[in-house]
């Protein structure tokens, strides 16, 4: 089978960066039509002269795309019998990204259709925020939480066989790192520091100049470089993050669930997942995995994105307006 992507011997994978691997697209349409396709509204920066016919036709090949999946759903939910479980990252898929984190606020209309969906399938959030925190942006009580980057689990009330957390010690480690990273960062305008618990983030996005952005990641790479053998350093967007050096990752937190549910080893479980970031790449990973063994179910992984990038991911979606498109289109689905 040919891979979609060309970065799995990546050195660098550990830190996130895909953009120094080769591209294994050749123009924007062939990524969106040959590799992720897509399925929702025209490109909103489309040039405004183009023939109405030809934009026209691009919306319906576009929406064909998407339809295509959920008629696939559909049937396969439907006449199948199949099983779908839903995993959803948060900032960026569901929540615009905002400069000022603690103002990622969902929309009450997205809000409503994440509830109709886990009414239906078992639905949960995976985020490399705190659990808690996430939890208090989403304040629905019937899905399952994932957070720190799937380093602290729980199920809804209820279902306490579900909660799990791989690195207890972590927390303690974390809060130090916390303090020390808040302090080296004080000075710098801009810079925004975060405890998810059993991760530290460093924001920089509203930081003045690339000089700044500069000593966030100094600070960070210190802290790091103190205890080697407990702590690591990942890349998001425009975030640096210090995490505890355990193997996990938001793919081990998608195969616990999945495990818990006892929705693992069954060729009848469709699992879907859809994320914008880079650490959902090991999510998408999963997922691939997953389907091309014959003895497992689907997985279908939904990178969201407005421009073409590496992922692993087999769908693609522009933005969380069409997250929540998508999502509505799940949750009409009869079963």
């Amino acid at each position: 089978m040919s891979h979609r992507n060309s970065y799995e011997d990546l050195s660098l994978k550990e830190m996130g960066d895909r953009a120094t691997t080769p591209t294994y697209w050749k123009t924007e349409e062939e990524w969106l039509t040959k590799h992720h396709p897509s399925a929702l509204l025209l490109n909103d920066d489309d040039d405004e002269n183009d023939g109405i016919e030809g934009r026209e036709e691009e919306e319906k090949q576009r929406t064909n795309q998407n339809n295509s999946l959920i008629a696939k759903l559909k049937k396969q939910l439907k006449s199948e019998g199949k099983q779908l479980v839903v995993f959803l990252d948060y900032d960026g898929t569901l929540s615009p990204i905002v400069s000022q984190p603690e103002k990622a606020f969902m929309s009450e209309e997205t809000r409503r259709a994440v509830q109709t969906v886990a009414k239906k399938f078992p639905t949960a959030i995976v985020s490399g925020r705190a659990r808690e925190k996430v939890y208090d942006f989403v304040k629905l009580d019937e899905l399952y939480y994932a957070g720190s980057h799937g380093l602290d689990i729980a199920g809804p009330k209820g279902s306490p066989d579900i909660d799990y957390k791989p690195c207890l010690w972590a927390e303690d480690v974390m809060q130090n790192v916390f303090e020390t990273l808040k302090k080296k960062l004080d000075s710098i305008k801009g810079a925004v520091v975060e405890t998810n618990v059993f991760c530290v983030s460093a924001h920089y996005r509203q930081c003045e100049n690339e000089e700044d952005e500069a000593e966030v990641e100094k600070a960070v790479d210190e802290i790091v470089a103190q205890n080697k053998d407990k702590l690591r350093k990942h890349s998001g967007k425009k975030v640096w993050e210090v995490k505890p050096k355990v193997d996990w990752d938001k793919g081990k937190a998608l195969s616990y669930l999945l495990e818990a549910l006892k929705l693992n080893d069954r060729k009848d479980v469709i699992s879907m997942y859809l994320g914008d970031d880079v650490t959902d790449e090991d999510a998408f990973e999963v997922l691939r995995k997953l389907s091309d063994d014959e003895t497992q179910g689907d997985g279908v992984g939904i990178v969201v994105t407005k421009v073409p990038k590496q992922t692993k991911a087999s769908y693609s979606l522009r933005d969380t307006d069409e997250v929540l498109q998508f999502l509505t289109k799940v949750g009409n689905i009869d079963v």
